[in-house]
């Protein structure tokens, strides 16, 4: 089946061969005897070819309904090949570098030519186009079925005339016709215009921002002047309705875009008289201290120790019991800048270069955000603790995320910090004036050895999800799997945490 692209194109062709028949030479086509021979009426109640002038004539909305064994008639080309007028159609396409073509009949042979323009070499080149007579008539010799010549949809008509007494058809003939006088549009097509015209007669909204600071949106001050219509405008079609009252004119009174929003505020005052929110029943969180100790500067700090026996307990540097018990650090925190960055909390020194003991919980930054990270130094090893044959070894709160994964054996040198990335560090949101509930915790009973290192989902570092042994995300979560990293750090806002548990702030 044709596509309408090439339908309409043989249309084309068929209606320039009709019109280059009906003015070729009398002795080839152009007389009315040959017309009428080729002309379609009905005759016993079958469509009949050949008509006589007392018959009625058959005529058909399109030359290929009119002619349809020209679709199927075949024609031998001079390399031997046969082609259709499908064929013919698809070659002269725009697209095929055929800009034109015309339909020529040689006055002494009668012959049809197709002449493209430029010359093709796929019809007859320079020596005069193909030759397409017998795809346009002749006798199917399979089917018997005649393919008439294509001049059936001429109607012929009589030069001559009658004389018409007007006074006498004005006592027959009411020449004040009414009923070709339509009634308009109906009430839902021009509702219909409007909207499309005022889709058509705006443009895309601007784009609103506040740009001086002041709390109150700005817009770009050329919109108005590139797009609104005034009384000077020349004929533009890119020029819009004006937007603003202030811009009206005596051309536009009345006729902007805001004074059509203040009509349309008169229609949908049920809409705007939107009832506020709720009353807010839930009770205002009370401080239970009565206040807290404040750093004021950089680098001050508390030394916590016991006064009853030398180390505090867990806190043994020569047994490490910390290593093997875990522990956990917790306190509120409101940093005051973007820049500083430090230790929050610190047992001895995890990364020094002669003798790392102990771990910190500390706070980074880069030029976008700050983060947390919690670094445990575990060189101790005798009680199994340490997988890493003795060797030292760093377990921090670094998680694998997107692109970039964890971390793991590269942390048995002091190098192989490094080589984590800033970014997959607990994220501290951006926010100077609120307090910030940190819990960092080491589980030595997480297996962070045997984890699955491919996978970079931070739930799964954080002992939340599920190991499946398949190097992929199992999506099944739990409180903890024993798998991901011993080392992490949790963080949640005062506002968040407490209105969680129910408090207006």
């Amino acid at each position: 089946m044709a596509t309408t692209v090439i339908q309409n194109k043989i249309e084309e062709i068929l209606d320039k061969v009709a019109i280059a028949l009906i003015q070729s030479p009398t002795s080839c086509y152009g007389n009315k005897e040959k017309v009428q021979l080729n002309q379609k009426t009905i005759r016993d109640g079958i469509v009949s070819l050949g008509k006589s002038s007392e018959e009625k004539l058959i005529v058909y909305q399109k030359d290929i309904k009119a002619n349809p064994a020209d679709l199927i008639s075949e024609i031998n080309q001079d390399d031997g090949t046969t082609t259709t007028l499908e064929n013919i159609a698809t070659n002269i396409l725009p697209d095929t570098g055929v800009t034109g073509f015309i339909i020529n009949i040689n006055p002494s042979t009668c012959a049809i030519d197709l002449i493209t323009t430029p010359a093709s070499s796929l019809y007859g080149g320079d020596n005069g186009g193909l030759d397409i007579t017998n795809l346009l008539q002749g006798t199917n010799e399979e089917t018997g079925q005649v393919n008439p010549v294509n001049l059936g949809q001429f109607i012929g008509y009589d030069k001559k005339s009658e004389n018409i007494d007007v006074g006498q058809a004005n006592e027959f003939l009411d020449t004040n016709i009414f009923e070709l006088i339509g009634d308009g549009a109906s009430r839902q097509a021009r509702i219909n215009t409007f909207f499309t015209e005022f889709e058509n007669l705006t443009q895309p909204p601007p784009t609103f921002v506040d740009e001086d600071a002041d709390g109150l949106i700005d817009m770009a001050t050329t919109y108005d002047t590139t797009n609104n219509i005034t009384d000077n405008t020349e004929y533009d079609e890119t020029k819009s309705i004006v937007r603003l009252i202030s811009n009206e004119q005596e051309n536009n009174e009345n006729q902007s875009l805001e004074y059509l929003r203040n009509r349309l505020d008169d229609y949908l005052e049920d809409v705007d008289d939107v009832p506020g929110p709720p009353a807010d029943s839930r009770p205002e969180y009370k401080n239970q201290s009565n206040g807290y100790l404040k750093f004021r500067n950089l680098n001050q700090g508390i030394i916590i120790r016991n006064v009853n026996n030398e180390y505090i307990e867990g806190l043994n540097p020569e047994t490490q019991d910390y290593l093997s018990t875990g522990f956990t650090i917790t306190m509120w925190v409101r940093f005051l800048d973007k820049k500083s960055e430090g230790t929050l909390f610190n047992f001895g020194n995890p990364t020094r270069e002669t003798n790392p003991l102990g771990f910190k919980l500390e706070t980074l930054v880069n030029e976008e955000q700050r983060y947390l990270r919690l670094l445990v130094y575990d060189g101790f090893g005798d009680d199994g603790t340490n997988p890493y044959s003795g060797v030292g070894h760093w377990y921090d709160s670094h998680v694998g995320i997107n692109d970039t994964p964890k971390v793991l054996s590269e942390l048995s040198t002091i190098g192989g910090l490094e080589s984590v990335d800033i970014t997959q560090y607990t994220t501290v949101p951006v926010n100077l004036t609120e307090w910030y509930f940190i819990c960092a915790t080491y589980n030595p009973l997480v297996n962070e050895q045997a984890s699955q290192i491919d996978i970079l989902d931070p739930d799964y570092w954080r002992n939340n999800m599920v190991d499946n042994g398949t190097g992929t995300p199992s999506g099944q979560y739990t409180y903890n799997s024993g798998f991901g990293n011993r080392s992490k750090v949790e963080i949640i806002s005062r506002t968040q945490l407490l209105t969680a548990r129910g408090y207006k702030l």
